[in-house]
C-alpha cells in the first residue's frame, strides 16, 4: 500500500511538472479588426523543441510563425508564437490542437475570440511580439526614419515617389523536363542594395501572394520556412538582396507549355516630400509610403511527354532506389506470411505504381496495403512507398516470388531504367490444402460415422445396428453375384 501511494504521488508530481512546463494562452480574446491576434505554446525548461503545428482559424488569415528562447531563473525555455489577422467582424473559435513534448502528449484548450469593428488604421501592439519583427523591422521591410511618421502628413506638403530598383520573379530550377518530373518553383523579390529601405511588404501580403499561386497543371508540395530566406546575389553587375517568398516543389501533370502569369505582390514604396524645408524636416513628418502592386514578369515551362516504351508501369519519373524481403523464408501450408516492398527516391511518391510480384497460382493473395512518406529539405522532395502483401501458401514445395522489378524514366540519363530484386526464395512444408479438405469430406468419414452410429445396442445386449448395417452390406453383394451368375447361364 506504502509503494502504491509514493507511485501515485510521482505521477501526480511528474504530470503536474510536465503541466508546468507547457502552456497555450492568446494575448487577448477581444481584439478589433485594426488589431492582430497572438497564439503563443511557451515551453520551460527547454531549448530544444519541434515547432507546433498551429490550426487555422476560420474568418483569419495565418502569418508567419516565431521563434523565441531566454533564460527565465536561470532555465531556457522557448516560445512559439503564431500570428492572426482578422478577416471580419465576429466571433471566431481557435481549435484545440496537440503537441508532443518529450514523449507526451499536450492538448491545448480551445480559445474563444470576439473581432469587433476598428477605426481603419493599424494599431501598435504594445504587449504583443510581431513574429515577423525580425525580419521586417530592418532596412528591407523596416521604417529607414525611425518612428517619427504620423497618420496623417500635412496637407500643404507635395510628396513625390522616390527611384528604387527593385523587381519580382517567378524562378525555377528547369526551363523545360518531363511529364512528372520534379521542378522547384520559386517567387523572389529583389531589392537594389543601396534601396532596401524605400520598399516595405508585410506578412499578410506575402500570405494573400502565396494563396494566388496556383497552377493546376501541375502536382504541388508547398516548402514552409518560419524565416524568409534572405541572399545576396549579383545581376548584370548590380547587388541585389533576394528574398524568397514562396517555394514549392512541381510536378507537371501535362504536357506542352505552362504559364505562370499574373504573379503579384501587394508592397509601400517610400515618397518623400519635395517642398519640405529644414524647418519642417524638423517637425513634420516628411516621408510617407503610398502602396504599390509589384508585377513579376511571365514565366513559362515546356513539358515533355515521356518516350513511348512497352516496359509495364514506367511512368514514375525521377531516380529510385528497391527493396524487398519475405516476413519468414520457410512456413508450413495455411500459415499466412507477408512480402515487404519499399521505394524510395525523389519523385512523385505518390504517383508510384505496385510492382508486380511471382506469386503460384495456387496462393491465397490478399490485397496489397500502402503507406506514403514524404521528406522535405529547402529545395528537393523525397519521398518512400512501403507496400505489404500478404499470401497464405496452399502447396508445399519450393518457390521464388523473384525476381521483382520496378521501372521508371530517369530524366537525367533520358531514357527508362529499372530496379531488381532477383531473389526472393520460400520453402513450404506440409500437405496440400486441397488434398487436406479431400480427406475431411471422404467416404473414409462417412463410413467411420456410419460404423459409430451402429455401435448403439438393443436391450439384450445384441448389436442390432451394426448387424443390420452389415446384413444389408451382405445382402447387395449377394444381389449383385446372383445377378452375374444369371446373365452367364443365358449366354
Amino acid at each position: 500500500m506504502k509503494n502504491g501511494l509514493i507511485f501515485w504521488g510521482l505521477f501526480l508530481l511528474s504530470s503536474a511538472l510536465f503541466a508546468q512546463n507547457i502552456r497555450c494562452y492568446v494575448n487577448a480574446d477581444r481584439i478589433t479588426t485594426d488589431e492582430s491576434l497572438v497564439l503563443t505554446l511557451e515551453i520551460k525548461g527547454s531549448q530544444r523543441a519541434s515547432t507546433p503545428r498551429f490550426p487555422a482559424v476560420d474568418g483569419f488569415q495565418a502569418a508567419g510563425v516565431s521563434t523565441r528562447s531566454q533564460f527565465i531563473n536561470g532555465a531556457m525555455s522557448v516560445a512559439f508564437s503564431q500570428t492572426y489577422y482578422p478577416k471580419k467582424e465576429g466571433t471566431s473559435t481557435i481549435p484545440s490542437f496537440s503537441y508532443n513534448f518529450n514523449g507526451k502528449a499536450f492538448q491545448s484548450p480551445e480559445f474563444t475570440i470576439k473581432v469587433t469593428k476598428g477605426t481603419g488604421r493599424p494599431k501598435q501592439q504594445a504587449q504583443q511580439r510581431n513574429p515577423f519583427d525580425d525580419f521586417f523591422k530592418d532596412s528591407f521591410f523596416g521604417d529607414p526614419f525611425g518612428r517619427r511618421q504620423q497618420n496623417q502628413e500635412p496637407k500643404q506638403l507635395n510628396f513625390e515617389s522616390v527611384n528604387a530598383d527593385y523587381f519580382l520573379a517567378v524562378n525555377t530550377n528547369k526551363e523545360e523536363c518531363f511529364l512528372g518530373e520534379q521542378i522547384l518553383g520559386e517567387v523572389v523579390l529583389y531589392i537594389n542594395q543601396r534601396d532596401q529601405g524605400k520598399i516595405q511588404v508585410g506578412p499578410m501580403e506575402i500570405g494573400e501572394m502565396q494563396q494566388r499561386i496556383k497552377n493546376n497543371a501541375f502536382w504541388e508540395e508547398i516548402i514552409e520556412f518560419q524565416e524568409i530566406p534572405m541572399n545576396r546575389v549579383t545581376i548584370k553587375g548590380k547587388n541585389y538582396i533576394a528574398y524568397t517568398l514562396y517555394r514549392t516543389v512541381l510536378f507537371p501533370i501535362q504536357s506542352g507549355e505552362i504559364k505562370f502569369e499574373n504573379v503579384w505582390l501587394d508592397a509601400k514604396k517610400l515618397a518623400v516630400a519635395t517642398n519640405a524645408s529644414p524647418f519642417d524636416q524638423f517637425f513634420m513628418n516628411t516621408t510617407k509610403y503610398d502602396p504599390i502592386k509589384i508585377y513579376a514578369g511571365p514565366k513559362k515551362i515546356t513539358v515533355k511527354n515521356l518516350p513511348p516504351t512497352d516496359l509495364p508501369n514506367a511512368h514514375s519519373v525521377g531516380k529510385y532506389k528497391l527493396k524487398a524481403s519475405l516476413t519468414e523464408s520457410s512456413v508450413n501450408t495455411g500459415e499466412p506470411l507477408t512480402l515487404k516492398v519499399n521505394i524510395k527516391g525523389n519523385g512523385n511518391t505518390n504517383l508510384i505504381p505496385e510492382p508486380e510480384v511471382n506469386f503460384p497460382k495456387n496462393f491465397d493473395v490478399y490485397e496489397p496495403t500502402s503507406n506514403i512518406s514524404t521528406h522535405k529539405s529547402e529545395n528537393v522532395l523525397y519521398g518512400e512507398k512501403d507496400i505489404e502483401y500478404t499470401f497464405v501458401p496452399t502447396e508445399p514445395g519450393d518457390y521464388n516470388l523473384g525476381p521483382l522489378k520496378f521501372y521508371y524514366f530517369d530524366p537525367n540519363k533520358n531514357d527508362y531504367d529499372s530496379l531488381e530484386v532477383p531473389n526472393l526464395p520460400l520453402r513450404v512444408s506440409g500437405e496440400a490444402l486441397n488434398e487436406m479438405m479431400l480427406k475431411n469430406s471422404s467416404l473414409d468419414r462417412f463410413y467411420s460415422s456410419a460404423m459409430e452410429n451402429a455401435s448403439d445396442h438393443v436391450p439384450g445386449g445384441f448389436p442390432f445396428k451394426k448387424g443390420l448395417f452389415l446384413g444389408c452390406i451382405a445382402l447387395l453383394i449377394g444381389a449383385v453375384g446372383f445377378r452375374v451368375v444369371k446373365d452367364r447361364k443365358k449366354a
